[in-house]
């Protein structure tokens, strides 16, 4: 089964006004969430965004978290997303298939 991924907005930093407009989202905190048929990775981040007068607007408290990830992946460009996605495809793959692994000291210290 392929891996899926689940964007989640953690919280918003909002400017008082900007632009003659209210409570105008300027940072959004995101989590990625990549999912295997066993285990889940996830990456945190925050995307700037920068209301651009004129162009379309939604008043803060009618946002939907749809809205906001749109905004977060139209900022970070099909690249920049694809790469997160690897990444956790990445993360996950290691933790069924360990390049590199830990163990106790022989000697019995910490």
């Amino acid at each position: 089964m392929a891996n899926t991924y689940t964007w989640k907005v953690e919280h918003l930093d909002c400017l008082p006004s900007s632009e003659n407009k209210n409570k105008v989202v300027n940072i959004i905190h995101w989590a990625v969430t990549g999912f295997d048929d066993t285990n889940a990775i996830t990456i945190r981040g925050a995307q700037p965004i920068n209301y651009v007068q004129g162009s379309h607007f939604i008043e803060y408290n009618d946002l939907t978290e749809k809205d906001v990830i749109g905004w977060i992946q139209m900022a970070m460009g099909d690249e920049q997303v694809a790469s997160i996605q690897t990444s956790l495809d990445n993360q996950l793959t290691n933790l069924l298939n360990p390049t590199t692994l830990v163990f106790s000291l022989p000697w019995g210290g910490v």
